[in-house]
């Protein structure tokens, strides 16, 4: 069986995942600090601040982390993510963005993005068939 042609695709993180990893954050960073407030037994004036103080932490470091766009590549043989290579695998697939998550063959941190592409709908299909066709017989060979 052929493998998947070649595909290149830009994508960025889909919005409502970002929305749904934020909110869950955000409650946990206000649960853990409202957490300690009572622990120490502080005024209810000092909770609200080590709240808030907790939920802008959150949202710095959120923005911090945010990526543009990733261009997610197959060649025939090999995955590169922004032109590095590793292996891509789809965690969950909802139709209108995909999990990804890439672990890099130089041993370094795996990278995670809810996938939807910049385009539109149209590389959806080839990144698709890439993703989920057989490997290529080099790379079955290697692992």
């Amino acid at each position: 069986m052929r493998s998947a042609p070649p595909v290149a695709v830009d994508c960025r993180s889909h919005r409502g995942w970002e929305a749904a990893v934020w909110t869950v954050r955000m409650l946990a960073a206000g649960v853990a600090a409202e957490w300690v407030v009572r622990w120490l037994t502080a005024a209810p004036l000092v909770s609200v601040g080590v709240v808030l103080a907790a939920c802008a932490a959150v949202e710095i470091g959120r923005r911090r982390a945010r990526v543009a766009s990733v261009r997610v590549a197959w060649d025939g043989e090999r995955w590169t993510w922004d032109e590095r290579p590793g292996a891509v695998t789809v965690v969950l697939d909802l139709g209108i963005c995909m999990l990804l998550r890439f672990d890099p063959t130089d041993h370094g941190r795996s990278r995670w993005l809810a996938a939807q592409p910049v385009d539109g709908v149209a590389p959806v299909h080839a990144l698709r068939a890439a993703l989920f066709g057989p490997p290529s017989r080099t790379t079955v060979g290697a692992r």
